[in-house]
């Protein structure tokens, strides 16, 4: 698959396992985004919303129809939320990304 006169396929291939890794939760090279200030407020805004509304961390799983495990694990960092997922995670507490911005104020970081 290694084409040196052009880098573009290889680069392709690297982006695509990149964006695999990242959806599957791993931790390896890519684990300093996963544990960034900015991705840890977005948690604990959810944590917050998941308490504000009287839900356990199996109540809000079962809202998501996912297993016990999905909430807590996400809560604790072990498991990465796309931003798929924290968009329903949001809807499903009855808030909106709009309401999150206003209530965080998180400093996003200038890279990656």
């Amino acid at each position: 698959m290694s084409n040196t006169s052009d880098d573009t396929p290889i680069l392709g291939l690297i982006l695509y396992r990149e964006y695999l890794v990242l959806s599957s939760g791993w931790t390896g090279q890519l684990a300093g985004t996963l544990h960034t200030e900015a991705y840890r407020a977005a948690v604990r805004f959810l944590a917050e919303l998941r308490t504000r509304e009287g839900l356990s961390q199996a109540d809000l799983a079962k809202r998501l129809s996912k297993p016990p495990s999905f909430v807590g694990k996400y809560e604790t960092f072990e498991r990465r939320l796309d931003i798929i997922e924290f968009l329903v995670v949001l809807r499903t507490l009855n808030s909106s990304f709009s309401e999150f911005e206003e209530a965080t104020a998180i400093k996003l970081p200038e890279v990656l």
